[in-house]
């Protein structure tokens, strides 16, 4: 499996394989977040997209009944407050669109999946909006019907290629805001996922919103099986002290998926050996484990050389510790597995190089028992401690890739991770070689 970006964000073109472990390393801004914020993007579209297309059915009828309802209510109220009689007007209006029943009635079928229901319902209200007096204006009638109309075409049968662009294009509002393309180049974004699935987004966003510009140009038909089941994104362990998931609604999506998959107590085995030895190696770095207390609704540390009952609070533990306590609990809860990818953002930061370097073992020995992981980083430390875990266990498959802010690429440098690390150290050796120079004078 890969992934290949031409134009999107920072990035003129990169193409980055999925499998084992991946490391992509470079300066800030130079695309590397770019490539698994797109990833996630696209698996959880294609994985999820029945989920998707109902939630957003369900936020059109929401809006678009409520909408229906004040646009006849407003005309109907200013003539009865005129002194004009509109009782029929008013007691057609909530036989017809009664605010909480149409719309419940609605979903009702949208949950049965009865279309020719939905539809049928649907005309019928709107050949009832003629019998509204002339109170209600034609204009406001038209009105009325086109939003009628909007409802009737989420329930006619859709494709799957249609479900899946919808699918594409709700997930790249909620996790880039709909801001795809170079905005400097001008040019059409490509992407290749694997080669089961191409898609394209045009750049004149002052122009059309990313539903049109958005072009799926091959689907597998058996795309759900042949990628990923299911990826993570971790990007803060800072999200451990959102205590109530309420929290989570207005923040990035990825946030909002990790939340459940590390606050469910994990308790059911580790099956997997390699796995098993990656936690005991938590386990001792943190001198016990992170834990979900749900009657407080929030994380604790329980350490073994603490006495009962005087568990830590999260908002107490170092940022390291929640580091390696969501690798902990993500291990617990069976989100490793070789139809599962987990993106790391520089998971690096927050790290003594005690625990970076137990960071990186851990990594090694899920990705030797088959966890593919694609890591950003801008640690030359983290590199190095990467590549010495892979030699001492004997894990062949770590890649190496470049992003290259100057020529706006990511490399594969594979064996060539000297360059890599000329180009992450160069200001500190330059910090170096100044002060010595300046000692010498």
């Amino acid at each position: 499996m890969y992934i290949k970006l031409q134009n999107v964000g920072a990035i003129d073109e990169a193409t980055v394989d999925l499998t084992g472990l991946s490391v992509i390393a470079g300066k800030n801004g130079a695309g590397k977040s770019t490539i698994g914020k797109n990833i996630y993007t696209i698996i959880k579209a294609i994985q999820e997209q029945g989920t998707i297309v109902k939630k957003t059915t369900n936020e059109v009828l929401d809006w678009a009944c409520k909408n229906i309802y004040f646009l006849l209510q407003g005309p109907i109220a200013r003539a009865a407050n005129a002194g004009k009689l509109v009782k029929s007007d008013a007691d057609l209006l909530e036989s017809l669109f009664q605010r909480g029943v149409f719309e419940v009635l609605l979903k009702q079928y949208s949950a049965e999946n009865n279309l020719a229901e939905a539809v049928k319902l649907i005309e019928a209200r709107k050949k009832s909006v003629d019998e509204f007096s002339d109170v209600v204006d034609v204009s406001t009638k038209q009105n009325t019907k086109h939003i009628l109309d909007t409802i009737k075409n989420r329930f006619m049968p859709m494709s799957p290629e249609t479900v899946l662009k919808e699918a594409l294009v709700i997930m790249y509002q909620k996790v880039f805001d709909g801001q795809v393309t170079n905005v400097e180049s001008h040019l059409t974004s490509k992407i290749d996922f694997g080669g089961v699935l191409l898609f394209s987004i045009s750049n004149n966003a002052d122009t059309l919103p990313l539903s049109e510009r958005l072009s799926v140009e091959y689907t597998d038909p058996k795309i759900s099986q042949k990628v990923f089941q299911d990826v993570t994104f971790v990007e803060t362990p800072l999200i451990l002290q959102l205590e109530n998931s309420k929290e989570l609604e207005s923040l990035p999506h990825y946030w909002q998926d990790l939340f459940p998959k590390t606050s469910v107590a994990g308790n059911a085995g580790v099956p997997n050996e390699i796995i098993r030895e990656a936690l005991s190696n938590i386990s001792d770095a943190l001198g016990g484990s992170l834990e979900w207390n749900a009657n407080k609704r929030r994380y604790e540390f329980v350490k073994r050389n603490f006495s009962k009952g005087a568990n830590v609070s999260i908002n107490n533990a170092a940022s390291g510790e929640k580091v390696l306590g969501i690798f902990q609990q993500l291990a617990l809860n069976g989100m490793f597995g070789p139809d599962k990818i987990t993106i790391l953002d520089e998971p690096e930061n927050h790290l003594h190089p005690q625990w970076l370097a137990v960071l990186a073992e851990v990594l090694i020995k899920l990705a030797l028992a088959n966890c593919p992981i694609l890591i950003a980083s801008h640690s030359p430390d983290f590199l190095q401690a990467l590549r010495f875990y892979a030699n001492k266990h004997k894990f062949t498959d770590l890649k190496f890739y470049l992003a290259n802010s100057d020529i706006h690429t990511i490399e594969d440098k594979t064996g060539k991770e000297s360059e890599i690390f000329d180009n992450l150290a160069k200001p500190i050796n330059d910090i170096f070689d100044f002060s010595v120079n300046e000692a010498l004078a």
